[in-house]
């Protein structure tokens, strides 16, 4: 941050990968207000343990994340995404349900990429069970590579 302030910026951070450095260092636990309300409120002053709590919590910030693009629009529905959702008959208002009333059940790192893909397990509009398999874009948007419902 001390860098980017005085313009100090390597080639690893020109251009494109700006934006990413600035998000990355944004999601910095410390920098959250309501982080340290909750630690204050506990009586929490160690920072390993500050460290530790708030990396339980992620998995909630993240799919905060998620649903803020999609919720935005800054999303894309791929064709294979785009031919479930109309099998299923979902909507795109169901994807947003999913993800407003959901959890992150599972992630999966891509090996050569080294993307995140999030398995998102959800409510659509009409109270049916869907999973979402989303992944975030090198553009920053939320793609939705498919999705199904869960027969019950």
């Amino acid at each position: 941050m001390d860098r980017l302030s005085r313009g100090q910026l390597t080639g690893a951070t020109k251009g494109r990968d700006l934006a990413r450095h600035v998000e990355h260092i944004a999601q910095n636990v410390f920098l959250d207000v309501e982080c340290w309300r909750a630690w204050d409120k506990a009586q929490i002053r160690d920072r390993q343990e500050r460290w530790r709590l708030a990396a339980s919590s992620r998995p909630a910030q993240s799919l905060d994340r998620l649903f803020l693009r999609i919720y935005t629009l800054r999303n894309q529905v791929l064709p294979g995404a785009a031919n479930a959702l109309e099998d299923d008959e979902l909507t795109i208002f169901d994807l947003e349900s999913c993800f407003a009333t959901g959890r992150i059940i599972q992630r999966q790192r891509d090996r050569k990429t080294r993307e995140s893909k999030y398995l998102v397990q959800g409510r659509g509009t009409d109270e049916s069970e869907i999973v979402t398999v989303a992944k975030i874009g090198p553009t920053g948007k939320l793609i939705i590579v498919t999705v199904y419902t869960i027969d019950q």
